[in-house]
């Protein structure tokens, strides 16, 4: 992996905006009590962002379980580089072998285009819960993170929304 070191972009070229992220990621069968007791679980997948960072790359979340609470860290890998992203949120009742959930993201520090990229927002996903027939794609998780990213010196950058850049469930 190379990075670029430089003076510093010029104003023109510094974005700020609005972006979506939007991800599917396979895993381990997830099967509720099975995350309960196993803990940490990961899944991995490919991302598309649309925006003022637009990009593509695979995404891998580490997750965490504790009751209805959720932590969890994304890696997002990119063709304009590598950033990280700590979750919280809520799970969701299972409803027909679904399992919804929700809460708030916030950007931790990343490479390449996303050095000194600050960011935050709300992000939401849907898994199958059901186990994967022999010989069958393993449970799928989609979702989307959607919120606000500056890079450089803004006049109002995006805040933190309470999450910590710890990993963690609460």
């Amino acid at each position: 992996m190379a990075m670029a070191i430089g003076a510093g972009p010029a104003a023109a070229s510094r974005p700020v905006g609005p972006v979506t992220i939007a991800f599917q990621a396979t895993g381990t069968t997830l099967d509720q009590q099975a995350i309960r007791a196993a803990g940490p679980f990961s899944m991995t997948g490919p991302f598309s962002m649309t925006g003022s960072f637009a990009d593509a790359g695979t995404v891998r979340a580490d997750y965490r379980v504790a009751g209805r609470y959720l932590g969890a860290t994304a890696t997002v890998m990119g063709a304009h580089g590598i950033f990280t992203i700590s979750m919280r949120g809520l799970l969701g009742p299972v409803i027909d072998g679904r399992q919804s959930a929700a809460g708030r993201w916030r950007l931790c520090g990343g490479t390449g285009a996303y050095r000194h990229a600050r960011g935050s927002g709300l992000w939401d996903s849907v898994a199958e819960l059901r186990p994967a027939p022999a010989g069958v794609t393993p449970p799928v998780m989609r979702g989307g993170f959607y919120g606000r990213l500056v890079r450089g010196r803004t006049a109002r950058p995006p805040g933190s929304l309470g999450v910590p850049c710890a990993p963690g469930v609460r």
